[in-house]
Order: C-alpha cells, then sequence, then structure tokens
C-alpha cells in the first residue's frame, strides 16, 4: 500500500492527522476552567453550551441554589433505565414512527435489462 497526501510518512500533518496511543480514549470530564491551548479554537464544555442555547444553568441546584458538580457518567442503558425507573421517569424510548414509503417489490426474473443494451434499454 502506498500512502500520499498527508497520510505520506514525511509529510508535516501526518502528526496532526494520526491516532496518539499515549492520550487517553473515551468518555472524559473537563473542568469548567480548564482551556487546552494547544488547539486554536476553544471547545466549550455542555454546562456552558447549554447555558448559552437553552439559557439552562445545569451546575446550579434548582432546590438550594448551589453550585453542583460532576460526580460520574452512566453509559450503559441497562443503568440509565434503572436509574431512571428509580428516579420516576419515563423510561422507556418512544415508538419507531412508521416508514415514509412503502417498498414495493421487485421481481428480477421480469427485469428487461441487458448490459449491451444500458439500462433501461437506452
Amino acid at each position: 500500500m502506498r500512502w500520499s497526501g498527508v497520510s505520506a510518512p514525511h509529510s508535516p500533518y501526518r502528526r496532526e492527522i494520526t491516532l496518539h496511543p499515549e492520550v487517553k480514549k473515551g468518555f472524559q470530564f473537563r473542568d469548567d476552567g480548564e482551556d487546552c491551548d494547544a488547539k486554536p479554537w476553544r471547545n466549550y464544555t455542555w454546562s456552558k453550551m447549554l447555558a448559552k442555547v437553552f439559557k439552562i444553568d445545569v451546575t446550579k441546584c434548582d432546590a438550594c441554589g448551589g453550585q453542583m458538580r460532576k460526580i460520574s457518567a452512566i453509559t450503559d442503558p441497562m443503568q440509565v433505565r434503572r436509574y431512571l425507573k428509580h428516579e420516576n421517569i419515563d423510561y422507556e424510548p418512544p415508538a419507531r414512527a412508521p416508514p415514509r414509503y412503502q417498498q414495493g417489490e421487485f421481481d428480477f426474473e421480469d427485469a428487461q435489462y441487458h448490459p449491451a443494451e444500458g439500462p433501461l434499454g437506452s
């Protein structure tokens, strides 16, 4: 296999697009005050994006007004369902909508396609 362009071995941009095994992958929390100087753009945290778009401050407790902090993230669907059921929140996903179009059947035996003529006898 030959690599060219940014994937070429001596490309100055290859280091920016290849995976780095030393970088921890997966879900990670970022502190709201933590900035990454390596990137020219700013990555907003979920709490800041929700506050900006929906005017919701998820870091503030509705009951007492205190500051909330992140403890964990639940990613297992069964554990999410268990937690929602415990909190008396609807834990069943909504039903799928019916398909927009009904797919008809095609009989390949009766098709009038001949490769020498082109598609649809043209």
